[in-house]
Order: C-alpha cells, then structure tokens, then sequence
C-alpha cells in the first residue's frame, strides 16, 4: 500500500491563520492504493483485464462552508487500454472518497513469469476551491505481471488412411503450441490397450516435446496393421491421441486436455503366412497350370 501526501501551507495563499481556528493546519491530499502489483490472466476465456482500487482523501480542510478539493487522477499503461478515472470532489461532509481504474491486457501478451509485463504510473494533480491553492500528486508505480495460461493443438494433413491387412504406415501429427510461453506437451495413445487387443502395432519412440511458444512440431508414428483370418475384410479402426502440458502440471494449473483420432480403413485380402502379392502369384500359377494341363490332353 503506498501513500502519498501533497501538502501546502494554508498561510502561502490564504495569510496568516488563527491558531485557534477549526481544522488550522496543513492542506494537501492523500491517495491510497490498495495494491500496486497485479497479475493478469490472459487466457482466451478470462479477458485479461485487472483492476486497481484505492482512496482519496483531503485533509485539514479549513472550516469553510462552500471549500471542497477537486483531484484529478491520471493513469498511463502504455500502450494498453485504461478506463478513465471521473473527477473526484472531496467535501468537509465526505472527505474521503473511493476510486478505481481498469488495464485491459492484450490476449497475446507473452507470459511475463517475475518480470513485470507492464508498468502503470498514476499521476494527477488537485486544487481547492474557492480559492488558489493547487498541486500535483507525485507519481507513483505499479505492476503488472502475465500469469502462462497452456494451450495445444493436434491435427493431421490425412485424418482417413487405408491401408491392406498387414500393412504399415506412418502418420505425420501436426502437434501445435497455442499458449503464451513455452510449454512441455506430452503425447500418448488414448486407446492403446484396446488397439493391443486387435493386433494392432504402434510405433512410439518419444513422449514428451519441449515446444516455444508458437512453435509446431511434426511427429512421425508407425503403426502396423493386423493380419486378419478372412479372405477378405473392410474395417475401420480409429487411434486416439491424447495431449496434456506437462508444464501446467508442474505449476499446478489445469492444463488442456486435446483428443483427436485418426481412422485407418483396412481392406483387402489376407491370408495366414502370405502377402497379398504372394497369394495373387499363387492363383495366376494355379491358373496357368490348370489352363496347360487342359492343353495337355
């Protein structure tokens, strides 16, 4: 909390004062912030804006029926959008009077960690009426800092693959830092266990991806489809990807959970011990041997 008094002597303008007098003394003004260092969630579904609230107050106001102070409190945040202050009228019936101004920060803002994002100076300046008795308000500071807010992508340029009984492809994730800092994302098959089950092999190598802020990454899994018993099958089966940031973990927020699927149509024909090429050679052969035995005769 920080205070600052501007006084004047009420002898400067307005003469010698009775000693004896009601409320004889110093005039100035007095302003109360109550806290000069804020932190700003700039999170897409927050808005990003922070208040600051605080007091004016004036004090020693001669025993004058019409005497009030006029303050004027001027905030500057760069290039950032503050509300404006009203002007405040302090009275001797109420010489205390409450204010407070809002800092719109900018949803891009990069998270700041322990250095200030911003600095906020509050300034002003006041006068009593009647009369000629006028000052400024010394300038004081306040900060705003930027709390990290975690947020991912995942996508892929071809979502739908086919692919034979048996067969092997690669699919390129497109994995997408969206937050304001550098994050830790973890990548894992959602639903491994059940893939496990089919027959179906996923080939992961790396878990985790250190990523900067707005960086993307492509990463490569393999995965090999099962041989089924059927001369011939058409299915479709789906790999769930999950991402979380491990990062928001370690600072205790709750970081995005992302899912996405990939769906692999396997259709072709399958038989136990051969590839498809060797189990079309097999019939060609069959063929023309049945063809030269007819000949034969």
């Amino acid at each position: 909390m920080l205070i600052i008094l501007v006084p004047l002597l009420a002898a400067v303008v307005l003469g010698p004062m009775n000693q004896d007098a009601e409320g004889a003394g110093i005039l100035g003004v007095v302003l109360v912030v109550d806290e000069l260092k804020k932190t700003a969630n700039v999170d897409p579904g927050m808005g990003g804006v922070v208040t600051f609230t605080g007091t004016a107050q004036a004090v020693e106001m001669r025993n004058l029926n019409a005497q009030y102070a006029i303050i004027d409190i001027d905030v500057d945040a760069g290039e950032w959008r503050v509300t404006e202050i009203p002007t405040i009228v302090v009275s001797r019936g109420q010489t205390i009077v409450s204010f407070s101004f809002s800092v719109e920060v900018p949803q891009i803002t990069v998270t700041s960690g322990l250095v200030e994002a911003q600095i906020v100076t509050i300034s002003g300046s006041w006068s009593y009426e009647p009369g000629l008795l006028s000052g400024d308000i010394e300038p004081m500071t306040g900060m705003i800092y930027v709390d990290q807010f975690y947020q991912c992508s995942i996508g892929c340029e071809s979502p739908y693959i086919q692919t034979a009984p048996g067969g092997r492809i690669e699919i390129e994730l497109l994995i997408a830092n969206e937050g304001n800092g550098d994050d830790k994302i973890n990548l894992e098959v959602h639903n491994r266990d059940h893939l496990d089950n089919e027959g179906w092999v996923v080939e992961q190598f790396q878990n985790f991806y250190q990523l900067k802020r707005g960086e993307t990454i492509k990463v490569s899994i393999g995965v090999v489809a099962p041989k089924n018993w059927d001369p011939w099958v058409n299915e479709i089966t789906f790999i769930k990807f999950h991402v979380t940031s491990t990062q928001a973990g370690l600072t205790q927020n709750v970081g995005e959970h992302v899912y996405y699927s990939v769906y692999i149509r396997q259709r072709g024909a399958s038989v136990p011990g051969f590839e498809v090429p060797v189990v079309l050679f097999s019939i060609l052969l069959v063929a023309l041997l049945t063809i030269h035995k007819r000949y034969a005769r």
